[in-house]
């Protein structure tokens, strides 16, 4: 698996790599949302070029008992609305 840093990632890239994870949350749909009631998970992801709040949606909420903060694992999937923060 070729590394992919953060700081390359863009909207709509597949993404199969291994991150960190500083933070982890259980967040509630807004109640407007097609999804509501129900939760998301929200990962503060960092790697050596910097970091990425992410939320992973219905189905992946279940995979938050297997890791903790702290944790690097990897990732995969397709990123979605991504908000940076340069570290």
């Amino acid at each position: 698996m070729e590394k992919q840093f953060i700081k390359d990632l863009k909207v709509g890239d597949r993404v199969k790599s291994l991150f960190g994870v500083t933070k982890k949350a259980l967040v509630n749909y807004r109640s407007s949302s097609s999804k509501a009631p129900g939760q998301y998970m929200k990962l503060h992801l960092v790697d050596s070029s910097g970091s990425v709040e992410e939320g992973f949606g219905t189905g992946r909420v279940e995979a938050s008992d297997l890791f903790n903060e702290g944790d690097g694992g990897a990732g995969r999937g397709q990123c979605g609305g991504l908000q940076w923060s340069s570290d």
